[in-house]
């Protein structure tokens, strides 16, 4: 299904220029990321990419290594999007887990960080308890990141944090931004959530497929590449 998607960016994409994107949960860069090909493969993309955990956001480094040779491409920055400036509790498990616990870990493990522990818990029962790992990261909001590094257009957002995709979605600015496509995870919203954010996508000309697990959201206007 991801590759429905690829298909998808791929397409709208195609004639424009430029494509900024914002990563929001990027995890190791690869593992079941459906926009990685597209910066890999097209140096007409550029962007910031969201990481709080430590070993997946040095992983995201290594990955990128031989993409990002000019600064002004890729941007990455270790932390959270929250509501407030902030430093919050996190869970995770590390990145040795499966040699802590058990190897029957599905090999998505290591994208299951939240800030609700019980997230952790409902995909692996209560035997994981003892191997989840309490820290604290740096949060901040959306716009604070993108005022940061002084970002003027939107072209694609992509939203993978583990039931918080509500909360990121809705910090962004769809008035000034207009992102031509909105990609975020839907799987660990509440109905009301799923509602809320179809309602409001929908107030601002966006409409929503729904692909297995994942929304994507695509702006009816046409707008300046």
């Amino acid at each position: 299904m991801i590759t429905n998607i690829q298909a998808r960016i791929q397409e709208t994409f195609k004639n424009y220029p430029e494509v900024f994107f914002i990563q929001v949960g990027s995890n190791d860069g690869i593992t079941g990321d459906p926009i990685h090909n597209l910066i890999v493969e097209n140096k007409n993309y550029s962007g910031i990419f969201i990481e709080p955990v430590d070993f997946c956001f040095k992983r995201l480094q290594e990955n990128y290594k031989n993409v990002y040779n000019s600064k002004n491409r890729l941007i990455f920055e270790n932390l959270a999007i929250g509501l407030t400036a902030e430093r919050k509790k996190f869970y995770y498990l590390p990145e040795d887990a499966r040699q802590k616990s058990f190897s029957e870990l599905p090999n998505t493990y290591d994208q299951l960080g939240s800030f609700n522990i019980n997230h952790i818990i409902k995909h692996l029962g209560e035997q994981i308890i003892p191997y989840i790992v309490e820290t604290e990261v740096d949060c901040c909001p959306l716009q604070a990141v993108l005022d940061k590094h002084n970002v003027g257009r939107i072209h694609l957002v992509h939203i993978d944090v583990e039931g918080f995709d509500f909360q990121v979605l809705s910090q962004i600015d769809l008035e000034k931004y207009k992102p031509k496509l909105i990609l975020y995870e839907h799987t660990h919203l509440t109905e009301s959530e799923k509602e809320q954010a179809d309602s409001w996508l929908g107030r601002y000309d966006y409409s929503v497929y729904k692909y297995r697990g994942d929304t994507l959201a695509i702006f009816n206007k046409s707008s300046a590449n």
